[in-house]
């Protein structure tokens, strides 16, 4: 777990271009406890840990690596692939460390082309 959340913090300072120092600031830390959690020589707290998934609005999840969806707040939402995902995810066929096979992919795709009225019908209500 400490492997993920490090790598997906790095990912994610990267892709705002942040420092370490900015992101301390942000949930107010050091820019020395960031380089440790970075270099694996200390885990945060579950509070600086909601902290920074506050900062780059992503789920605690997500930042964990329960899941692979970025998605925040609760459950109600959460985007139709992330609620499948988070599906999969407690039968525990997908995950940070898992991938769907191709044969699971068929059977998913199975299923919405066996349930393409229902699925329309249910677009069309929504609208």
């Amino acid at each position: 777990m400490q492997k993920i959340f490090i790598k997906r913090l790095i990912e994610l300072m990267e892709e705002k271009d942040m420092t370490q120092c900015e992101l301390a600031n942000l949930i107010g830390t050091t820019n020395v406890t960031i380089s440790r959690y970075i270099n694996g020589e200390r885990s945060p707290r579950i509070e600086i840990i909601a902290k920074i998934a506050e900062v780059f609005n992503v789920s605690i999840d997500y930042l964990l690596g329960f899941s692979n969806t970025r998605f925040v707040n609760n459950f109600s939402n959460y985007s139709e692939l992330s609620k499948i995902e988070y599906k999969l995810n407690e039968l525990g066929l997908f995950g940070p460390d898992k991938k769907l096979s191709d044969s699971q992919i068929a059977l998913i795709e199975k299923l919405i082309e066996a349930n393409k009225d229902f699925i329309n019908n249910l677009k069309d209500k929504s609208m």
